[in-house]
């Protein structure tokens, strides 16, 4: 759709409330291909490529622009209150599209969004830290989508973002999944992502509000795609 963004996006159909999907970092769209049919019994359900990503355009990277292209999108569809659904990246920005918008009924944060692991204050063994974010900057040159320019721009607002305290200034119902198993393939920094993990959900056990459930996942960040069946039945009872 036009707009000082172009923003691309994809009606998986279906009736009920409708439901907003954000992909993560480097994802699209197409993230939520096999999930999204799992919501249409019950949800309208939409899919939107972030700024940078996929057929969207490109543009500098910050929340608030990336909140406005969800809103175009909304506004696009005329989906009245719809849920908002992200995994990682957009798990961080269904978490801030409910802070400023507390009629919402419901935002679901797949794992995503939380301090980043680069500061390693809260957390109780960090060795193995500089040579994870040596793989990163690597891998930073074999995306073509987002862009370098673009990519650094969203680990320096993932750095900056800490939902933690914004949960507890949420008014809208918000479902937190958190991953209990490091990914896949990852096994040489297993001991990192297992302090980060546990220094997290230590983390997340202490937010005191009511209107936040968090739920300790048996898998890991790849949760989405490792069990999709399981996550949309657990979406399903959370906007029930």
């Amino acid at each position: 759709m036009p707009g000082p963004v172009p923003i691309s996006a994809r009606d998986f159909g279906g009736t009920g409330t409708p439901v907003v999907l954000l992909h993560g970092l480097g994802g699209s769209k197409d993230t939520w291909s096999a999930f999204a049919p799992m919501l249409t019994s019950r949800h309208r359900v939409i899919a939107l490529d972030l700024r940078g990503h996929g057929d969207s355009g490109d543009a500098p990277w910050d929340w608030e622009g990336a909140i406005g292209d969800i809103a175009r999108v909304v506004s696009h569809f005329a989906l009245e209150r719809p849920a908002v659904v992200g995994m990682s990246l957009g798990g961080g920005l269904a978490v801030l599209w409910g802070e400023s918008h507390p009629r919402c009924p419901g935002v679901v944060n797949i794992d995503g969004g939380h301090r980043h692991i680069s500061d390693p204050s809260q957390y109780s063994d960090t060795t193995g830290l500089d040579e994870l974010n040596a793989l990163f900057d690597a891998q930073a040159h074999q995306v073509e989508r987002p862009g370098p320019e673009i990519l650094r721009a969203l680990r320096r607002g993932l750095a900056d973002a800490d939902l933690l305290a914004r949960y507890e200034e949420l008014r809208c119902p918000c479902l937190v999944l958190s991953a209990t198993r490091g990914m896949p393939g990852m096994d040489a920094f297993e001991n990192l992502g297992a302090v980060y993990r546990d220094g997290l959900n230590r983390e997340l056990a202490e937010v005191a509000n009511p209107r936040v459930e968090v739920v300790e996942f048996p898998g890991s960040h790849a949760m989405l795609f490792e069990n999709p069946s399981e996550i949309a039945a657990r979406v399903l009872a959370f906007l029930r």
